[in-house]
């Protein structure tokens, strides 16, 4: 969202920020979103970790 928002795809910059995400910058939403995706990897591989200690214990 805002790599679209910086390149100008959605709109005029300052009403597209405003208008999707309340943040004063185009930067601060890429660093949002690359914080939640590195976020959602980890508890991925955590969840994956769970599933095959569950599988060892059960065998």
């Amino acid at each position: 969202m805002g790599v679209a928002i910086a390149a100008g795809f959605i709109g005029p910059y300052e009403a597209a920020l405003a208008r999707y995400t309340g943040a004063d910058s185009s930067g601060e939403v890429i660093d949002r979103g690359t914080y939640a995706v590195v976020f959602a990897l980890a508890l991925g591989t955590l969840a994956d970790i769970g599933i095959a200690v569950r599988k060892l214990a059960a065998r």
